[in-house]
Parts: structure tokens; sequence; C-alpha cells
């Protein structure tokens, strides 16, 4: 029998051991590489989806608020009114109430009712119906 060639025998791996930690690692991270740019190009979408619905909005706003101001107008008012038919004259000076501070309810009630308040055994205060 012939005697084999230990010279063209392999004994162990054909890729080098030392060498496979530096490529799983660069594998690795080659994946997650594309795994973060992936979610980055993902929020930057949604992103630029909320800024435009924000601009959208911001024009709605504004559109309104100059409608608002338009109409609130006194020429506008006038208008309005007219338009509708409606008489309106300013308030008698007794007519217009000027707050300042809140008043106590006692004092609130007398103001709406001519007769006098007249408080309950509870120490609370009965309406006259």
């Amino acid at each position: 029998m012939r005697k084999r060639n230990k010279k063209k025998s392999v004994d162990g791996f054909v890729f080098p051991v030392p060498f496979i930690a530096p490529v799983v690692l660069a594998v690795l991270a080659a994946l997650v590489y594309v795994w973060l740019s992936h979610c980055q190009a993902a929020l930057a979408r949604e992103i630029a989806a909320l800024q435009k619905a924000n601009d959208d909005l911001r024009t709605k706003f504004l559109t309104e608020e100059y409608k608002w101001t338009q109409e609130k107008q006194t020429r506008n008012i006038i208008a309005a009114l007219d338009r509708h038919s409606l008489v309106m004259t300013w308030p008698n000076p007794r007519q217009v109430v000027h707050l300042t501070e809140p008043l106590p309810r006692e004092e609130l009630v007398a103001r709406m009712d001519p007769r006098p308040y007249s408080g309950s055994a509870f120490g609370a205060g009965v309406l006259h119906e």
C-alpha cells in the first residue's frame, strides 16, 4: 500500500481560526449599521409627515384667525345685523355690570331679588321663588 502524503492532507479548518472573530464582528457591525440606518430612515419619514401635518394645521389656524378678525370688525357686525334684520342698541348705564372682584353670594342674591335675603337654619341662604 502506498503511503499518504502528509503535506497535502488538511488537518483542521480550511479557514484560519484567528481570522474568524474579526470577520464575525465585521458582519455583525454591518448588520447593526443597516438596521440603524433603516430605523433612522423610518423616523425621518415619520417626522416629515408630522411636520407637514403641523404646517397644514398652522395654515388652517391662521386662516380661521384671519376670518374671525375680519368678522369681528364693526362694519361686518353691522352688516350681519342688517342681513338678519336685527335692531340692537347700546344698553342703559344701569344695565351694564362691571365686574371688579367676586361678590359674596348674599350680596349677589340681594342685587337680583328685591326682597331681603333670608338664611336657613343650616347657614345656607334660600332663594325666593
